[in-house]
């Protein structure tokens, strides 16, 4: 009776805990990429301020028509600009900060390597992510909207790159489920068999 009733009270308690899990890190997920969103604006304006300011300031003997040229239409540089550190943001965050971002780090989360187990992230899995954050914001971010209502809560840059996003509490369970399978699993280079049996039979008959 009180295992029947173990049984009862453990698995609904633990589907919730599963779910809390999981809504609290979708929860984290979103304003990790908010916060990567006004940085990333950030960048943008030092970039077209410094660009700006090179033009002003170090070709200032040129004529103002050329200068003018130079510069562009504003408009159509913020655009390009734009593009252009939102790729690259992604791109050099995950490469160089282990799968961080300024957003995840400050929500506690980071990308893990799905394929090679323990390992960094790849300049290509940080490439493919890149690339699936800059289809969504081609999509204006509609791609996002379909992971948040999803059960895996998984976006478009996870299933590109194969990789997963977890919180810290979910990575260091994870680095320790990996060092208990290294232990488990016995090593092929360990296991030597004899490349002569008989020689083996021979050494115990002399």
């Amino acid at each position: 009776m009180e295992k029947s009733d173990a049984k009862i009270f453990t698995f609904p308690a633990l589907r919730r805990k599963i779910k809390s899990e999981a809504s609290k890190k979708r929860t984290r997920r979103v304003n990790a990429f908010v916060t990567d969103l006004l940085f990333i604006q950030v960048f943008q304006k030092l970039a077209i301020f410094a660009y700006i300011e090179f033009v002003n300031q170090s070709l200032f003997a040129l004529p103002l028509g050329v200068r003018a040229n130079l510069m562009g239409n504003l408009s159509q540089m913020r655009n390009s600009t734009m593009f252009f550190t939102y790729f690259s943001y992604f791109l050099v965050a995950a490469y160089l900060f282990d799968g961080r971002t300024i957003g995840k780090s400050i929500f506690d989360l980071r990308v893990v390597n799905l394929v090679e187990e323990g390992e960094s992230l790849s300049f290509r899995d940080s490439l493919l992510r890149a690339v699936g954050y800059t289809i969504s914001y081609m999509m204006l971010f509609l791609p996002f909207l379909a992971s948040a209502f999803s059960k895996s809560g998984k976006g478009l840059p996870d299933y590109i790159s194969q990789t997963e996003v977890m919180t810290d509490e979910q990575y260091k369970r994870y680095l320790f489920e990996l060092e208990i399978k290294e232990e488990v699993l016995i090593p092929q280079e360990a296991i030597v068999a004899p490349k002569n049996p008989t020689e083996q039979l021979d050494l115990f008959a002399a």
